[in-house]
């Protein structure tokens, strides 16, 4: 009988999840996933009525004309208690072909979609996940893209 090694197999077939991270400040910031590329957000709900009825309700959100959504799944972690430096999520950049593209202003709509935003506030502490939501025009080279701290790339 034939083992396959899975975490080998995925490497081979090109679907690894990414694991990228940057120690920065007494903070451990790690990507947890892949670029996710969306033309727009979608989330169905299927509703059971006082009669028995399923109603079926699909809410959409879309970026303007000529703008894709990128969507970052994140987790910051303090690794050292003795420095006392806050980490500011506001610092966390999209970089494409050397354009920085921050996070949007408002993404609270994201727990709409069943999608956990990362805090804004600056942490003190703690661990903390969630998804970053950048809008870039959908003619920029996606293959290039990485994302920053305070400048510095989180790819270590």
């Amino acid at each position: 009988m034939l083992k396959l090694n899975l975490p080998f197999l995925l490497c081979v077939l090109g679907l690894s999840q990414m694991a990228l991270a940057l120690d920065v400040d007494g903070w451990r910031v790690r990507q947890t996933g892949d670029f996710d590329i969306r033309n727009e957000l979608t989330m169905r709900q299927e509703i059971e009525t006082y009669t028995g009825d399923i109603s079926i309700y699909v809410s959409e959100k879309k970026p303007a004309s000529n703008i894709v959504y990128v969507l970052v799944p994140i987790e910051i972690t303090k690794q050292d208690q003795t420095k006392s430096v806050l980490f500011d999520p506001l610092q966390l950049n999209l970089v494409i072909d050397n354009q920085s593209f921050t996070r949007l202003s408002d993404d609270s709509f994201l727990s709409d979609y069943n999608i956990t935003p990362l805090p804004r506030l600056r942490m003190k502490q703690g661990s903390h996940k969630g998804t970053l939501i950048y809008e870039i025009p959908d003619t920029l080279q996606k293959e290039r893209m990485s994302l920053t701290y305070k400048d510095q790339p989180i790819d270590k």
